[in-house]
């Protein structure tokens, strides 16, 4: 599990990997070079212990919402563990900005 991080970190870093706006990523399009930074931001969201609905509320999303992208998300553990990496590595370099 990664260290503790602020929610906004967790975000920017995801969107910072995929070089996405994070305005874009919260918006409402289901395009897919927004979906998957979406819902990998909810993944590691959710490893920080972050409750369903305090994960919708920081990604503008149901609770509901996120149960499925959880269960859903469609890519590989490495996937997950990279983008993990970068938003440890992001956070480091902005948690004081």
């Amino acid at each position: 599990m990664m260290r503790p991080q602020d929610p906004s970190l967790i975000i920017a870093g995801v969107c910072d990997y995929f070089r996405v706006p994070e305005k874009q990523v919260l918006g409402k399009s289901r395009s897919t070079m927004l979906v998957t930074p979406r819902w990998l931001a909810m993944r590691l969201l959710r490893d920080q212990e972050l409750s369903l609905p305090s994960i919708g509320y920081f990604v503008n999303r149901h609770h509901t919402t996120v149960m499925h992208a959880l269960r859903e998300l469609p890519v590989s553990e490495e996937m997950i563990e990279a983008v993990r990496k970068h938003v440890i590595k992001y956070h480091d370099e902005h948690a004081d900005d």
